[in-house]
């Protein structure tokens, strides 16, 4: 009889690492100076971004800074959630936070401030009203109120679409410069409504109100001192007014047909205000803003990027072939994956958390001749990307996007807002992540903990993209979720406190899944929903998302959950307890390690598994960030393909029918229990089942040995096994045809099933 063995397996790795930016040191002990990074403020984003934003004395959760002007020399930010412009600055763009690889704090303005609006009023009023009819500024309008719609970008333009109650607006932003006078203009095409409309167009508090009149144009001032915001309005029998002495409003009157209305503002000294007054007077008419919004698209992403991926050597069940990212373009821009997704004729699209979403064609057998085009720019960390029915749905910290290309060039010219229901409460960790969709076509992300209604839950939107719903609360820093082709939604949450290990969930509507601190209870919980499976730090320290393999694929794997490890760079198989309905789950390793810190799973029509990933916490992953495939060949395949717990045992099942005497040897078995301690303390040390305040593992006797007639299940009895966090199940065995297989099966046993034998 072969002694027992305490086994940890490493598995070697299929592929060379390489990276642009290697470690400082181990990756595993990085903390937050480690990882400040400031290349994204040497990157082109382009004319636009979605964003946290910090102006002087205004915050906006989510907002659009926009670049104008011929030469991008100003810039305005848009408020999504107000529909109003929160400020406008000269001289520069945007200045990034560098922690965290720039996945942390809001955005600060470049340059010069023009003019902002101080306060959280909504751009529009309601009934004549500006007053702020929400709870919580982290909050969009009430629909009824106003609501964004999105961003059409046409060159160098952006035009902003919105509703106002049910009047469609267009506004276009833009910088004119006369003289010394550098003015920010909005052009308004303004659908047919009953009702004087008005509008904040910018505040100054505790100023003295003053007007000008020279030519024909009339501007109002809020004067402070030697410093004056003006504006100024033309067409549509628009006026300029005061409320009060802190902002400037502008007044449309009701109209019968399509309005186009120019708005001016400018902010500088006094006795500038007469070129001000000439500016306006000399400024062309209002364009006809819709026309950009359906025709004359300018391609801006041109340059020709080609990369050469590496296929891997088929010498075992798996291998791995890297997509090579484009790490050196001309755009600068970063390669942190942040999710993928396929279109209909197979080719990929990509998004990178500093705001890209790229095409890449030319994905086959070989990977020789890659190419990479620059699709969409500009938004708010997408963390997850979906294709369904052939349209392209983004996830950001700040909302779903729909991707529109509405001429065929390959870039996307319309960024539709699907849904913005989600409140974050800016710049800090608060994550939206991964974007799923279910058999009905619901759509399903997952959101990082923050003192908001969102935070730390299970988000559902609805398929027509008007409504959101918390289905469950309780998550930590989750990084992935999951929705089988039957509709099985699982996540997975990250150690940390309240969280003792990496747990993996099978989510079920008004669950609590650990986290206190996002329980959305009332009354804090003293009990939690138990995961499907405790994932331990050696397979996972840091969870992704989950898919699963498609029918027919993969061989004795199809149809089975894979589990994506952010942290340790690898998948697992996850299988579900067959004698008690699934409620204890198990994992298997597959082996291979992948570049970066992978999160996102995607199955490809030609069978394969495709993951994208970035590092930008701890993982063993290198490079920023990856886009690999994992092969299946078939080639000496040898794992587990089943399990099932009974009240005196455990049968696992293998692929391969095994050699007898090996298999009821008990010398080629070991196994122990332990639980975790639920606490608000980070992690937990293993305790003891049996003694459940004292540290450490219990070990489990397994009294016998028993192979099934196919050869292919054995019978682990186990007069002791109970309940616990986990189990592991170490073995060395050999298949009929001489394979060789060492590992340990860990599993969390939730319920015991019935006595085997009976």
């Amino acid at each position: 009889m072969r002694s027992r063995f305490f086994l940890i397996l490493v598995l070697p790795t299929l592929v060379a690492m390489a990276s642009p930016a290697a470690a400082p040191n181990d990756p595993l002990k990085q903390k937050d100076p480690d990882w400040v990074d400031d290349r994204i403020n040497d990157v082109d984003h382009g004319r636009f971004y979605h964003y946290s934003f910090t102006i002087p004395n205004r915050k906006t959760p989510k907002g659009i800074a926009i670049q104008v002007g011929d030469q991008g020399e100003g810039t305005v930010c848009f408020d999504t959630l107000l529909c109003s412009y929160g400020g406008a600055w000269t001289g520069g763009f945007l200045k990034f936070n560098s922690r965290r690889f720039a996945f942390m704090g809001p955005a600060a303005p470049v340059g010069s401030q023009s003019f902002q609006s101080t306060s959280t009023r909504p751009g529009w009023a309601k009934a004549g009203s500006f007053d702020d009819p929400r709870e919580r500024n982290t909050s969009a309008l009430p629909s009824d109120w106003a609501r964004y719609e999105g961003l059409y970008r046409n060159g160098d333009r952006a035009v902003l679409s919105y509703r106002v109650g049910n009047v469609a607006v267009l506004d276009a932003p833009w910088l004119e410069t006369r003289g010394a006078v550098k003015a920010f203009t909005r052009t308004l095409e303004i659908a047919p409504s009953k009702s004087e409309l008005r509008m904040i167009v910018a505040s100054q508090s505790k100023s003295k109100v003053t007007r000008f009149s020279k030519g024909g144009v009339r501007s109002v001032q809020l004067e402070r001192g030697n410093r004056l915001v003006s504006a100024a309005v033309r067409g549509g029998e628009a006026i300029v007014e005061t409320l009060g002495k802190d902002h400037l409003i502008v007044r449309i009157p009701a109209h019968k047909k399509t309005l186009r209305v120019k708005v001016f503002v400018w902010g500088g000294a006094k006795k500038l205000v007469p070129h001000f007054s000439s500016l306006v007077k000399l400024s062309p008419p209002a364009q006809d803003v819709g026309a950009l919004t359906r025709s004359g698209f300018k391609t801006l992403w041109n340059e020709k990027i080609e990369t050469r991926g590496r296929v891997g050597l088929p010498l075992g069940p798996f291998t791995i072939d890297t997509i090579t990212l484009p790490f050196k373009n001309p755009y600068n821009a970063l390669f942190f994956a942040g999710g993928h997704d396929f279109l209909p004729n197979g080719d990929a699209l990509l998004a990178t958390t500093h705001g890209d979403v790229w095409l890449v064609q030319g994905i086959d057998d070989k990977l020789r001749k890659i190419n990479w085009k620059r699709f969409a720019t500009g938004l708010y960390q997408p963390l997850g990307l979906k294709v369904l029915n052939g349209r392209i749905y983004v996830l950001g910290k700040d909302q779903i996007t729909e991707l529109q290309d509405l001429n065929g060039d390959g870039e996307a010219d319309h960024y539709r807002n699907f849904n913005n229901q989600n409140e974050i409460s800016g710049g800090g960790h608060n994550y939206a992540t991964c974007l799923e969709t279910d058999p009905e076509g619901n759509f399903w992300f997952i959101r990082c903990n923050d003192r908001t209604p969102h935070g730390g839950t299970l988000l559902k939107v609805a398929k027509d993209g008007l409504s959101i719903e918390v289905i469950a609360t309780g998550f930590r820093n989750p990084n992935g979720m999951g929705v089988s082709p039957s509709g099985v939604v699982t996540a997975a949450d990250q150690q940390g406190g309240w969280v003792p290990e990496t747990r993996l969930d099978v989510i079920e509507k008004g669950g609590f899944y650990g986290f206190v601190p996002s329980s959305k209870r009332a009354v804090q919980p003293t009990s939690f929903d138990g995961p499907l499976c405790w994932i331990p730090r050696v397979l996972d320290n840091s969870a992704g998302g989950q898919t699963w393999v498609p029918k027919g694929n993969w061989g004795p794997l199809s149809e089975k959950m894979i589990h994506i490890s952010y942290g340790r760079c690898r998948i697992m198989t996850v299988l579900r307890d067959e004698a008690t309905g699934g409620a204890n789950g198990g994992l298997v390793s597959i082996p291979g390690r992948f570049e970066s810190g992978v999160m996102r799973g995607r199955f490809h029509s030609d069978g394969h598994l495709y993951l994208s990933g970035l590092k930008g916490w701890q993982t063993v992953g290198l490079a920023d960030g990856a886009f690999q495939r994992i092969r299946y060949t078939g080639r000496n395949l040898f794992v587990p393909t089943a399990f099932a717990v009974y009240q005196n045992g455990i049968r696992l099942t293998f692929n391969q029918p095994l050699k007898q005497d090996l298999a009821e040897d008990l010398g080629s078995y070991d196994a122990e229990m332990w639980n975790y301690l639920w606490s608000k303390n980070y992690g937990s040390d293993d305790y003891s089942v049996l003694n459940p305040n004292a540290k450490g593992r219990d070990p489990l006797e397994i009294k016998s040995a028993k192979l099934s007639q196919d050869g292919r299940s054995v019978f682990l009895e186990i007069p002791s096994i109970q309940k616990s966090d986990q189990v592991a199940l170490q073995y060395n065995l050999t298949a009929k045809n001489g394979q060789k297989k060492k590992d340990i099966f860990y599993a969390t046993i939730n319920k015991l099933g019935p006595k085997f034998g009976k």
